[in-house]
């Protein structure tokens, strides 16, 4: 089979080869003479112009000794003029002779590596030919994918989702087994408060109540004292008896209430006055997220069932909070009640009242 940009290659390297030759008889023949006609000049102008013109060609080619190759054009631009070569000193001459020799020998290896292609090519059969270059060509675009950026961003992707929902969600392993061992669980409290919950998923349950990362307190002034008796005397039945009826809760909705509530695990409370007014704050740690769910559910459909004037009364009293199974209450008429959302570190995104 023949190619023909292969064909036209091969022509176009043979006339530059033969061309590199005539350029140095020039140079040569100037140099011994030390005199130059007009019309050698032109001719040398116009030598120069197509040896130019057929060397953007074979570099396009060339597939090694880049440097050397493009070394033609730097002695062709050398030798502006025949008479400038005239004047060349011994040293120019030989520096000339060793630089043009180098490119000449460039220029007769690629020569002759093209017509050992050619006469290989003559012997291919034109089908298997073209089946190889398909094979060529698919094995190129397959490596050209594998290095792309769309992969490498997609692959990314991918590994990211599986670390982060992929394999707790298909089962292949439970990241809360590290909140369980003891030389992991500090490093996994760390990240599931300050990273994951924050910014990721704020439903990830508590897996213990030591896990709760809550403030240890500030100082608040004067006007804010805590109230030890008080909190003395909040047990769970006054929390059933009487905390639960405050926040509007009847019938039903207060029966369910009080149920939700004895099926926690843990709670506890604070008890403050704050310029003389009672505020008692509550977090309540439940075992798992539907349970406070529920909880949290039968409060807001308890204040929903009373009249808006009711409504409003319990709302501008009561701070409801969640996060995953932690349930977090603050009750008073003083602001200081906004102690239960800050004492846990809720974000301002999470601090939307639920009632």
């Amino acid at each position: 089979m023949e190619d023909p940009v292969l064909n036209q290659s091969l022509d176009e390297t043979r006339e530059l080869h033969t061309r590199w030759g005539q350029f140095r008889d020039f140079v040569l023949m100037a140099i011994k003479s030390r005199k130059v006609t007009a019309q050698a000049e032109m001719k040398f102008l116009e030598l120069k112009s197509r040896i130019a013109m057929l060397h953007d060609g074979f570099i396009k080619r060339l597939d090694h000794d880049q440097k050397t190759g493009q070394n033609i054009m730097s002695i062709v631009a050398d030798c502006i003029l025949l008479k400038r070569c005239a004047a060349y000193t011994d040293a120019e001459k030989q520096k000339f002779e060793f630089d043009w020799n180098e490119c000449y020998l460039l220029l007769t290896e690629q020569l002759g590596a093209l017509e050992e292609e050619q006469k290989r090519l003559a012997n291919v059969n034109i089908r298997v030919y073209r089946a190889q270059k398909r094979k060529e060509l698919m094995v190129a675009q397959i490596h050209n994918f594998l290095r792309s950026t769309g992969l490498k961003v997609a692959v990314g992707l991918f590994v990211a989702f599986m670390l982060l929902w992929g394999i707790p969600a298909f089962g292949i392993f439970d990241y809360k087994t590290f909140g369980k061992m003891g030389w992991s669980k500090k490093p996994y409290a760390a990240f599931v408060n300050f990273v994951w919950r924050p910014y990721i998923n704020d439903d990830l349950p508590y897996m213990t109540y030591t896990e709760v990362r809550a403030s240890k307190g500030r100082d608040f002034g004067n006007q804010i004292v805590t109230d030890n008796d008080g909190a003395a005397k909040i047990t769970a039945d006054y929390f059933k008896k009487t905390t639960l009826p405050a926040m509007g809760l009847k019938s039903q909705f207060l029966t369910d209430a009080r149920k939700y509530f004895d099926g926690n695990l843990k709670w506890d409370k604070e008890a403050y006055k704050a310029q003389n007014q009672d505020v008692h704050i509550y977090w309540i740690y439940y075992q798992e997220v539907g349970d406070a769910e529920k909880f949290v559910n039968t409060i807001v459909d308890g204040v929903k069932s009373l009249s808006e004037a009711k409504q409003k009364e319990v709302k501008d009293k009561v701070l409801l909070l969640r996060r995953a199974n932690l349930v977090v209450i603050g009750i008073g008429n003083h602001p200081h009640r906004g102690w239960a959302g800050d004492k846990f570190y809720f974000l301002d995104k999470e601090k939307k009242d639920l009632l």
